[in-house]
């Protein structure tokens, strides 16, 4: 394997309905923005030779089913990212067994092939969610990718193993974790090339960070589509924004401005990085094949899931 290998993995959802939903209560359809951005990156993978995993959220693979179909079709891993983008931590052990289970069934009958992997919205899954690993067991996932190994303020389980590893969830069953990798620089622990980390911090700094990480184990970096959304949010959106007042807006504004320059400065991050779905990053890192691993059949589920 090469030592220059990392897991591309992509959060497919759409930032204009979630944002509309989160910050403004206004529930809406995901727009087509998601599937244009989409391409980008299916665009971007082509040009560097390289693969990834598209965490899909089941609400885009009701309302775009050719979007998930190329993705696949393409050669990309599909991994479900939940069905509504909802946080482990505002549902209980039922809700999100529905979720997980309506997303994995809808995007399984998509692509016709089996799903591994899972993501949870938000990186959700932290000691205070740690029941969330065996609902992700019960729903027939092999691995999950949602734990952030850092301590931050919207998200992160610190002291969290930074390999990739077979985990012992809270009631006893057992599963792949795979956690977003993290760096140390200049005394700053943050994720590697991802979200606002992507948008904000110098891309020397992502890059720097990436190699330092890929001494000691594959990196395993992250995307929305929304990160490298260079064009004007629809004015409903800023008509929402401004009840919030100027430093609400001018925050947005800044954000937005940050993301003009992200997809040249992931180019300048990945380059010469072999990029690999994350499933083919597991394989190789704890010599397992997922297509033959198969879950214990005497599952040690706490009585509270019995009754999902």
């Amino acid at each position: 394997m090469s030592i220059y290998q990392s897991a591309f993995t992509v959060d497919v959802e759409d930032g204009i309905n979630i944002s509309m939903r989160d910050f403004f209560g206004v529930q809406m359809d995901p727009t087509d923005r998601v599937v244009k951005n989409t391409h980008k990156i299916l665009e971007m993978l082509d040009n560097l030779g390289g693969k990834g995993t598209f965490f899909v959220l089941g609400q885009i693979g009701e309302h775009f089913p050719d979007l998930v179909r190329e993705i696949h079709s393409n050669g990309h891993e599909i991994g479900v990212h939940g069905y509504n983008h909802l946080e482990f931590t505002k549902m209980d052990e039922k809700q999100a067994l529905n979720e997980l289970n309506r997303a994995k069934k809808l995007l399984e009958d998509l692509i016709g092939d089996q799903i591994f992997g899972h993501r949870a919205p938000a990186f959700s899954i932290n000691q205070k969610t740690s029941w969330a690993l065996d609902v992700v067991h019960e729903a027939g996932f092999t691995y999950d990718s949602s734990i952030i190994p850092i301590k931050s303020s919207r998200y992160g389980w610190p002291g969290q193993n930074k390999n990739i590893s077979v985990i012992q969830t809270p009631y006893g069953n057992q599963l792949i974790e795979a956690p977003v990798s993290v760096n140390s620089l200049f005394g700053f622990e943050k994720p590697v090339a991802g979200g606002r980390y992507l948008q904000f911090l110098p891309a020397f700094y992502l890059r720097q960070s990436m190699m330092n990480v890929i001494k000691e184990r594959p990196v395993i970096t992250y995307l929305h589509p929304y990160d490298i959304d260079d064009e004007r949010y629809p004015d409903y959106y800023f008509d929402e924004l401004d009840k919030y007042g100027y430093l609400r807006r001018l925050r947005a504004d800044i954000v937005f401005g940050t993301r003009k320059k992200s997809r040249k400065k992931l180019l300048y991050v990945l380059n010469g990085i072999e990029l690999s779905p994350l499933k083919d990053i597991i394989e190789d890192e704890i010599q397992v094949d997922l297509n033959e691993l198969v879950q214990g059949s005497e599952k040690r589920i706490a009585p509270k899931f019995d009754r999902l």
